[in-house]
């Protein structure tokens, strides 16, 4: 198998088999990963989308909320509602603490950040560009882009947002 990393070029990786389960070495190899590894361990994410904002309920007794990586999500507890709010702010996985009154542990929750499954993403070298695409490609504004893609679609998105303003500011046309 070829690598597409343009830093790996010529490099060849190769896929080794699994090994087989069948026989007493397999059989017991098996056994052993399945006593080391609950069925806990299979984590379950929240997935977030970036630039998105979700609802997630949260236990009863929950007083307070402690988010593992601030840059990757930012939370807002809804106190009366029972609920929080989800923001994507940056790629990556970080977790949810919610503590009772006492600082006691009742839940913890796994979350992952990730792109709309609508982008398409461009890779010229090192150089990347994002599209949004619903249902056609236009560019837009996401972390990890080059600079000079960045620097052209906020332009855009800004001058657009100004003519939108002003024509808004204006009245109907007449």
């Amino acid at each position: 198998m070829a690598c597409a990393n343009p830093e790996m070029k010529g490099t060849t990786m190769r896929l080794r088999p699994a090994p087989s389960s069948s026989g007493p070495i397999g059989l017991a190899a098996m056994a052993l990963l399945a006593i080391a590894v609950p069925a806990s361990a299979a984590e379950r994410f929240v997935n977030v989308q970036l630039d998105q904002a979700q609802i997630m309920r949260y236990p009863d007794a929950t007083e307070t909320v402690v988010v593992g990586n601030p840059i990757v999500v930012d939370v807002t507890m809804l106190r009366n509602a029972g609920e929080i709010i989800l923001t994507g702010k940056g790629f990556g996985e970080t977790n949810l603490l919610f503590l009772d009154g006492r600082g006691t542990l009742l839940e913890e929750a796994r979350l992952r950040v990730r792109e709309a499954p609508t982008t398409l993403v461009v890779q010229h070298g090192a150089d990347r560009q994002t599209y949004a695409c619903h249902p056609r490609c236009q560019p837009t504004v996401t972390l990890g882009d080059s600079s000079i893609f960045l620097q052209r679609s906020a332009t855009d998105i800004q001058t657009r947002n100004a003519l939108a303003s002003g024509a808004a500011s204006n009245g109907p046309a007449r």
